[in-house]
């Protein structure tokens, strides 16, 4: 896959989760919304590991893939379920301190994964951005802030 199609997938996933996570909250529920999801992404997945050929039923790998499913499916589901007790604005900016807080947890616990200029630029750039979008909000009130993550 190239960077720029891989990139732009990134940005469209994550882009809509929180607005997608609301809306499956607000029918059937929210077990059924992360029960969608992961079929969805399963087949997703599926489909582009047949396509790559890529041979995906190993025995050695099985384990991993149920230990990883777990841990992301048990994180979906607290993000579901907190999404029904507070604004879904919230969990945009949740989101969008994933990869400031990824970054810095690879800089203390995982070798050679330092904190170097560029990627302390990318942090900084980052929480620049959320300041940016929620800078108003903070004075006005949680309904500001939900008003501008909607515009997202």
């Amino acid at each position: 896959m190239s960077v720029p199609a891989a990139y732009l997938g990134v940005i469209l996933i994550w882009a809509t989760t929180s607005l997608a996570i609301q809306w499956s909250g607000d029918g059937p529920g929210f077990l059924f919304g992360v029960a969608a999801r992961a079929a969805i992404g399963a087949v997703l997945a599926l489909a582009i590991a047949r396509l790559s050929r890529l041979r995906v039923w190993r025995r050695d790998a099985f384990g991993v893939y149920m230990v990883v499913a777990l841990g992301i499916y048990g994180a979906t589901l607290s993000t579901y379920w907190a999404a029904q007790q507070i604004p879904w604005g919230w969990i945009s900016v949740i989101f969008g301190f994933t990869p400031i807080a990824t970054s810095a947890m690879a800089a203390l616990w995982l070798p050679g994964q330092g904190l170097t200029r560029v990627r302390l630029a990318g942090a900084l750039l980052g929480v620049g951005g959320l300041a940016a979008i929620f800078s108003g909000g903070a004075a006005a009130g949680i309904t500001t802030v939900d008003r501008r993550a909607g515009r997202l």
